[in-house]
């Protein structure tokens, strides 16, 4: 008795090229899709009650496991200053800007109802006694955490800041605006929906939209 082999399925080319054009769709929407597993913020206020719930943030996303970035600029940078007198061999405008922000965290004023420092004392002394973490701690704790701290370069040569004369922090280095905006792009597919509704809201003109690799970048001109 002999087994006679039966024929191995073939598939229709027409369902075999329809088949392989959604395989070819769903590993490029895999390679656009966000990671869940990142988190990139901007810090652009010194103001106590704002840098508390950043990095409240910042180390709550790093304790849960993920990769957190922040970028500091402008006011968010001039509040990482140590205090104390400035670096020598400043300009005159760098001197300035030093002595405009004042350094060191427990100088941090609140955003509302600082009243003087009298708000920000009364916040504090609450905290203290319902044990919340305040600033210094929030900022070791995104230290254990390995929250990445990014410093903008234009803040810090606008400002007159020098790097000796920042406190001890988890920094991952000083960068560009351009920089973080690589690390943020985590090739979000609602990225041109978002971009063309901004667009239309501000009035500026969207003159291109490409994607690479899963990542956009658009072309934009502003509105006179």
């Amino acid at each position: 008795m002999s087994v006679i082999p039966s024929p191995e399925p073939t598939l229709d080319p027409t369902v075999e090229d329809e088949l392989k054009e959604r395989v070819a769709k769903l590993e490029q929407q895999c390679k656009a899709a966000a990671d869940p597993n990142a988190l990139c913020m901007c810090v652009f206020s010194g103001e106590l009650d704002k840098l508390l719930a950043a990095f409240m943030i910042a180390t709550s996303a790093a304790a849960s496991g993920m990769k957190v970035s922040t970028f500091f600029t402008f006011w968010g940078t001039a509040a990482l200053k140590k205090a104390g007198p400035q670096s020598p061999g400043k300009r005159f405008m760098e001197k300035v800007f030093g002595w405009m922000p004042p350094g060191g965290l427990h100088k941090r004023r609140l955003s509302k109802m600082d009243m003087g420092g009298l708000g920000r004392q009364m916040i504090t002394h609450v905290m203290k006694q319902q044990q919340a973490a305040d600033l210094p701690t929030f900022i070791a704790m995104a230290r254990e955490t390995d929250v990445q701290i990014c410093l903008c370069s234009m803040s810090m040569s606008l400002m007159g800041i020098r790097q000796e004369e920042l406190i001890d922090c988890p920094y991952a280095g000083i960068c560009g605006a351009t920089h973080f905006v690589g690390l943020a792009t985590v090739d979000d597919p609602a990225f041109p929906l978002d971009v063309q509704a901004w667009c239309k809201k501000t009035g500026h003109d969207l003159l291109q939209l490409d994607s690479t690799n899963g990542r956009w970048t658009a072309t934009i001109r502003k509105s006179a």
